[in-house]
């Protein structure tokens, strides 16, 4: 396999479906306008037995992003500026039960003092 690199959920459509033992998709979510598009194509190229990792700050973590951002300059305010959504278990659950994963599968919790949400998907 290669690198590619492009849009998403584009960019995905250039991999082979159920290639991949490992997807990742570590804060890249809660940029996306359309983030069931990306998911739909990480568990089409996500091979039996692999798995999918996720990681998205929530709504919780707004609050923090955009104070370090915002106020005390910490953190790229364009990155936090580009946000489209947050997720906690509630909200990414259920796009993942749409993006076609199947709910016994899905294991998603809170982490980093509730600052991020992190979702492990496994494929039959």
């Amino acid at each position: 396999m290669c690198a590619v690199e492009g849009q998403l959920p584009e960019a995905l459509t250039k991999v082979a479906s159920r290639s991949l033992d490992v997807t990742l998709c570590i804060s890249v979510l809660e940029h996306l306008s359309e983030p069931l598009e990306t998911l739909v194509e990480l568990r089409r190229v996500t091979a039996p037995g692999g798995i999918c990792l996720l990681n998205v700050p929530s709504w919780y973590g707004k609050r923090m992003l955009e104070l370090s951002a915002f106020r005390l300059g910490l953190s790229p305010v364009e990155s936090v500026d580009d946000h489209k959504s947050y997720y906690d278990p509630r909200d990414l659950w259920p796009l993942l039960v749409r993006a076609g994963f199947r709910p016994h599968n899905i294991h998603c919790h809170r982490h980093k003092f509730l600052l991020n949400t992190f979702a492990a998907c496994r494929v039959d």
